[in-house]
């Protein structure tokens, strides 16, 4: 016998309609999966319970068809924007249902920031082959590098993303480049090669270089590592080389001494350490063992009296945002697990951690609970 009827189920998205002037959802409703269940999809819900979904459900194939058409007639993917308020769109669940990473990613892999698209000027669009090509040209003599990266990275306003580029011409970087009769900077190397080259650039130094080194000097050396060893430790593991740094793995300092830690690594290096610097430096833990502990960067910047980056741009979610989030499904569902609040918030986990400057949701929903004023369901 079923916990709730048919009637109860469809009632629960009605009310939800009723309470914020919209239609839930599946996440918004925390018997989502047996509603799904009972009625075959969570769209067919949405009818038998007299509403209209609002948008069709996508397959893999169709959404890159549509993000690559997208690319292709305006140089650029959808912005946030328009995937939220376009209901004929993919939905950010949807596209991670197939994908198993974000919208906002898979954007940046293309080299597009999702929040901060630059509007490509249509002229370049409208231009024919040749005079593309002589633009292009031009804009990587301004730029001084030949490098994909660097390219989308410092490309000036309007001027049309790589992807695009390569979509147009049908062919890879390293084919445009030669196209426009210059040297590629990238080198496409078999492992023997590419191990043949790192010991005798080994030998050249005399040293064993850091990796950002490498990477910064040699842009094909990112790409083979990660093919051939995933990352830098494994390769040198592999070839019996000691890695330069040596980053402690077992954390043994309380709060206090890894704030002074990081105070101290500040006065050794003359600058304010980036995560970077903390990622490639045997003399201190990785990055990810200091926001663990105190949130941000700029948190432990401002709890270890060492000055703060400037933000080129204001966050894009606040701790209030993420709070007012939690309160909402507290008063409605009190404390709930992990699993059901990925279907409840619109937030990671990782996120809401970070915010809150916690490592589990148990002190989470206790501070939730003693703004909330002890009230839940």
């Amino acid at each position: 016998m079923y916990k709730y009827t048919n009637e109860d189920l469809l009632n629960k998205i009605r009310e939800y309609h009723r309470i914020y002037g919209k239609i839930p959802r599946k996440r918004d409703i925390r018997e989502n999966q047996a509603i799904s269940k009972r009625f075959g999809s969570w769209n067919n819900a949405i009818e038998l319970a007299g509403f209209k979904p609002t948008r069709k459900n996508w397959t893999k194939e169709e959404i890159i068809k549509l993000i690559d058409e997208q690319i292709a007639l305006n140089g650029r993917p959808f912005t946030r924007q328009e995937i939220l308020s376009d209901n004929t769109l993919f939905s950010y669940e949807n596209f991670k249902s197939y994908f198993g990473f974000s919208y906002l990613k898979y954007a940046e892999s293309l080299g597009y920031s999702v929040n901060q698209i630059r509007l490509v000027d249509k002229q370049y669009l409208k231009m024919d082959d040749e005079a593309f090509l002589d633009e292009i040209s031009k804009e990587l003599n301004r730029i001084k590098s030949n490098h994909l990266r660097t390219f989308d990275k410092k490309r000036k306003k309007g001027f049309p993303a790589s992807r695009y580029i390569l979509s147009r011409f049908r062919c890879n970087w390293s084919e445009l480049l030669e196209s426009l009769n210059l040297k590629a900077n990238k080198k496409y190397l078999s492992k023997e090669d590419f191990v043949e080259w790192f010991l005798t650039e080994i030998n050249k130094l005399e040293t064993i270089p850091s990796s950002t080194y490498l990477i910064k000097n040699h842009s094909f050396f990112y790409s083979c590592c990660k093919k051939y060893f995933k990352n830098y430790t494994n390769m040198c593991k592999e070839l019996n080389i000691d890695p330069p740094f040596l980053t402690p793995t077992t954390v043994v300092h309380n709060n206090e001494e890894l704030l002074e830690l990081y105070h101290d690594f500040y006065k050794k290096i003359g600058r304010i350490p980036t995560t970077d610097d903390l990622d490639h430096s045997s003399d201190i833990y990785n990055s990810d063992v200091f926001i663990v502990r105190f949130g941000t960067m700029n948190r432990l910047r401002d709890l270890a009296n060492v000055p703060k980056i400037k933000k080129t741009r204001l966050s894009l979610i606040t701790k209030k945002e993420v709070e007012e989030e939690l309160k909402r499904i507290y008063k409605k569902f009190g404390k709930v697990t992990y699993k059901e609040l990925e279907n409840l918030s619109e937030y990671p986990v990782t996120t809401i951690f970070r915010k809150f400057n916690k490592t589990n949701m148990e002190d989470v929903w206790n501070e939730i609970h003693e703004k909330n004023g002890g009230k839940a369901k």
